[in-house]
């Protein structure tokens, strides 16, 4: 596989240059772009995969940190020291891409399941002629109405318009609770959409939620939560998972174009609000390259880690572990120790301005890295590779439209995207909408016909097919 090769070579870069505190971050985006272009020039049939996802975020942002931050926070703290936070990102991500290669290719034959082959005798009665079975429709409306009730009353659609510092809604879990309930009533109406008759009255209503939800996401301002909805409505449009057209990539990579642009406009509105911004101010917005990349940080982070050796502090928590306790409440655990970013910022950062419970956040390895050290850390990376491969799996094996799983494959795109800035924000938030998506999955689950429930049409001529097939044809629900 391509991503053991580069894996080798990556992890083996980050080890010389935390050895000898060398600059590796700009040769390491070139293995990395390198690897995307041979992985699909040489793939076949063409289509993404979550390895992909996870590697273009890492050439993306870090980028970024490159064009944007680099030069400050070798500044602000030495070349060795920025050296050294780099090496650990690049060999962290090289041994997650050997933790993945090595777990993908012994679980692709057992856990991924292929599209049933298409026949001469197979027909399949179009989505649009298969009405919205009432169980699911009563789901997806009460997401529906909860939704519209939550934007209407508990966010004031009015201060959705100001600026973020003017707006006094609560930022705690019923704002979280609240977004991760629009963003999977986005992706069950877009379910639906695809499984179902589009054009009833009762798809259209779930749609114009839908769009409502999309308004009130950009405007909070919060690319995360706007990148979470419309990835997984494109996944329900074109599906990259799966076998790629040259139309249906056309459309996917316009999709991508289209997001980064909504990102870059979503970031002129985030001070001045969106009823006070002015076309001027957002066209020069849209001008500025910076607009279209994201620095976030994650190197000036590392680089406190390393310069204040956080990794050796006794106090610190274990912080692959949060990942499994958070939704404990802190009233029946006082003491339950905080995410990392929150905890570097406030016992190991020399900085300050943020608001109380901000977080920071230092990379997917930056767990590994308070809680084993460089060297270690990195080598425990290929865990984080190993995750990547279960969800990869998982895809493979509901990552048809109909399949009614299909919804969480929808959020995994984006998911492993952020995951390489966030790993715990990312697995931390597709939990949460995956316990709320249960129920609409279970109910569809129960009124989707199975996959050898096929249209079989056994005919002796053409003839026979043509004159005889409206008598014979049984739903599956593909188009």
């Amino acid at each position: 596989m391509p991503e053991a090769a580069a894996g080798v070579v990556l992890a083996a870069l980050g080890l010389c240059g935390l050895a000898y505190a060398v600059p590796t971050l700009s040769l390491a985006l070139i293995v990395a772009v390198a690897l995307l272009i041979v992985s699909f020039a040489i793939r076949r049939p063409l289509r993404l995969t979550l390895a992909d996802v996870w590697t273009f975020g890492f050439v993306y942002l870090f980028l970024s940190e490159l064009a944007l931050s680099r030069d400050g926070v070798e500044l602000l703290f030495g070349a060795d020291v920025t050296n050294e936070a780099e090496a650990f990102i690049v060999a962290a991500f090289g041994f997650s891409l050997l933790g993945y290669a090595f777990v993908v290719e012994r679980g692709r034959q057992h856990w991924s399941t292929p599209a049933p082959p298409r026949t001469a005798a197979t027909r399949v009665l179009p989505a649009r002629q298969i009405q919205l079975p009432v169980p699911l429709a009563l789901v997806t409306g009460l997401m529906s109405i909860t939704v519209v009730l939550a934007i209407f009353f508990a966010l004031n659609p009015s201060q959705l318009l100001d600026a973020r510092y003017a707006r006094d809604f609560s930022s705690g879990p019923l704002l979280l609770a609240i977004v991760a309930l629009m963003i999977v009533q986005c992706v069950a109406a877009a379910y639906c959409a695809s499984r179902y008759n589009y054009s009833s009255p009762l798809t259209l209503a779930f749609i114009a939620v839908s769009g409502l939800s999309l308004v009130a996401l950009y405007a909070m301002g919060t690319r995360y939560f706007l990148g979470y909805a419309l990835t997984g409505i494109l996944f329900y449009a074109v599906n990259p998972l799966q076998e790629l057209t040259r139309r249906r990539a056309a459309i996917f990579v316009a999709g991508v174009l289209a997001l980064a642009a909504m990102q870059a406009g979503m970031r002129a509105s985030r001070t001045v609000g969106l009823a006070d911004l002015s076309l001027g101010d957002f066209a020069d917005r849209m001008a500025l390259p910076e607009s279209y990349l994201s620095s976030e940080g994650m190197l000036r982070i590392n680089a406190w880690v390393h310069e204040k050796r956080a990794y050796e502090l006794p106090n610190r928590p274990f912080s692959n572990g949060f990942t499994f306790y958070w939704w404990v409440p802190r009233s029946l655990w006082p003491d339950k120790p905080t995410m990392d970013g929150n905890w570097l910022l406030y016992e190991v950062m020399d900085e300050t301005g943020f608001r109380e419970g901000h977080s920071v956040a230092g990379s997917f390895a930056m767990p590994a890295l308070l809680d084993f050290g460089p060297y270690l850390g990195s080598l425990f990376a290929v865990m984080y590779g190993a995750l990547l491969a279960a969800l990869e799996l998982y895809a493979l094996r509901h990552g048809e439209r109909r399949d009614p799983y299909s919804p969480i494959t929808a959020l995994l795109p984006f998911g492993v995207f952020f995951m390489v800035r966030s790993l715990q924000t990312s697995v931390i938030f597709l939990t949460v909408c995956t316990l709320m998506l249960l129920p609409f999955m279970l109910v569809a689950a129960r009124g989707a016909p199975g996959r050898a429930a096929a249209v079989r049409v056994r005919t002796t001529t053409p003839m026979r097919l043509r004159s005889s097939a409206a008598a014979r044809v049984v739903a599956t629900g593909e188009r």
